[in-house]
């Protein structure tokens, strides 16, 4: 089940594996974080959820790509 939620991740445009992983390893399913989504009230709060989670010791999700991952969760 993880694998498959990270691999729906993964398919997001400039979204790599380790990126979609490290979302469900914070996370746990998708559905824990479309919860998370929906208890934000402003727009900008969803945008930058994911930004900051570690992808590895020297790397973190930006803002732009929490931003676009968010689009294609709910906007498209």
């Amino acid at each position: 089940p993880e694998i498959v939620q990270m691999m729906a991740i993964s398919n997001i445009p400039n979204c790599s594996f380790k990126i979609s992983e490290a979302i469900i390893n914070k996370y746990g399913t998708l559905m824990d974080l479309f919860d998370v989504y929906q208890g934000l009230e402003h727009e900008s709060d969803k945008e930058i959820l994911l930004s900051g989670i570690d992808i590895s010791n020297n790397r973190k999700i930006g803002l732009k790509i929490s931003k676009k991952i968010y689009e294609y969760l709910f906007k498209i």
